[in-house]
């Protein structure tokens, strides 16, 4: 189970005319609430996200599963497995056109800067215009999820979102792996085509 001060990371993984991608985002939490299980905190995670984004991806786009790994504690990963359809009307651009959030992270405001990054797919063609987002304020719930959830809802657990890092100089050395605090994301405009997709299969641990 985990427990306050925790640094976890979730991993969702969504598919669009069968060809699957993942995003994955870190965390660690400031008041674990009711203390959920580990699948209670994912499945908070997983709607909340939707809740965020469903109504901007068509019904080609669904959420297929998600999975919740420790940072700190040495616990077995926890994989759900869910079918949540876009509800946006309309035909979706292609798995590898995406809208882009950039994040930027800092263990403190003076420190060097760590940088990551969201990409969706799924976005209906009516909500851009030339390969451009259309109104980027539709965005603003899916920003709230990236930087500052503070909880995800259910048992009211509350959480800081972070940028893992490596914090190793040199590149020849082993990665040691550090977290810094979110302190800003932004909406890239431009829709963004990528050559390659992290994917992960759902049953893979």
């Amino acid at each position: 189970m985990a427990v306050t001060d925790d640094q976890l990371s979730y991993e969702l993984i969504t598919e669009l005319d069968g060809v699957q991608m993942s995003n994955t985002r870190y965390f660690e939490i400031d008041d674990i609430g009711d203390d959920p299980t580990p699948a209670s905190m994912l499945n908070d995670i997983v709607n909340h996200y939707y809740d965020s984004i469903k109504i901007m991806c068509g019904a080609a786009w669904k959420i297929v599963c998600a999975n919740l790994h420790n940072h700190t504690q040495v616990t077995g990963d926890t994989t759900i497995f869910v079918t949540l359809l876009g509800m946006g009307p309309g035909d979706t651009h292609p798995q590898h056109q995406v809208v882009r959030h950039n994040i930027y992270a800092q263990e403190q405001p003076a420190n060097i800067i760590h940088r990551g990054a969201f990409n969706q797919s799924g976005i209906i063609e009516t909500k851009s215009f030339r390969d451009r987002v259309g109104d980027p304020s539709d965005y603003d719930a899916l920003n709230q999820h990236l930087f500052v959830p503070g909880n995800f809802g259910g048992t009211g657990w509350a959480v800081s979102t972070l940028v893992r890092y490596n914090a190793e100089p040199d590149p020849l050395q082993p990665f040691i792996e550090a977290f810094a605090n979110v302190r800003k994301v932004n909406l890239n405009t431009q829709f963004k085509t990528l050559r390659s997709r992290k994917t992960k299969l759902c049953a893979v641990q």
